[in-house]
């Protein structure tokens, strides 16, 4: 029986990896599945009013870690300011009311240009405000932590993630 669970949340790049990983027989991540149970549930189009309507999912499965890819959606139409705010409320939120001892925000990631939504500032301009400021927020915050992307290169490569978290000696993503 895995000594943690890690519970991966969020928008369309959460359904994404979930069929990746399904698709390459990786839904341990490379990561040791004696150490660490892995659960991916990823909703398109996901925004952070939503996401608040999935703690029924974290109360149920009591995970040690949750990893949140939230925000994209939300920069489309609020500003980001406002939106780094209310997800660092939610990671709060789940240390403090639901015993998650790691969380990880992840970045939001630029969009091609030619593809990103049309905002009343560039949206690239929000992503780069949300990301500095969601930094500075977590910052010296010993249960919530900033992620940035490393991505999948392809199935070969040995380790597909690097550990982001530490609960003691074990590492998981």
């Amino acid at each position: 029986m895995p000594q943690h669970t890690a519970l991966i949340l969020g928008h369309s790049f959460v359904s994404r990896l979930t069929k990746f990983a399904v698709d390459n027989h990786l839904l341990g991540l490379n990561l040791a599945q004696q150490q660490c149970e892995i659960f991916f549930h990823g909703i398109p189009g996901l925004r952070l009013e939503g996401l608040k309507q999935e703690v029924d999912m974290v109360k149920s499965l009591k995970p040690d870690i949750v990893f949140i890819d939230i925000g994209t959606n939300d920069l489309c139409v609020r500003d980001p300011d406002t939106v780094a705010t209310e997800v660092f409320s939610f990671a709060q939120h789940l240390t403090h009311q639901f015993g998650v001892k790691r969380v990880l925000v992840s970045q939001v990631l630029y969009r091609d240009i030619n593809r990103a939504p049309r905002t009343p500032i560039n949206f690239n301009e929000c992503v780069a405000i949300y990301n500095v400021k969601m930094d500075a927020r977590i910052k010296g915050n010993n249960n919530i932590r900033f992620g940035r992307h490393r991505g999948i290169k392809s199935k070969s490569k040995a380790a597909l993630f690097t550990p982001y978290f530490q609960i003691g000696h074990i590492a998981c993503t």
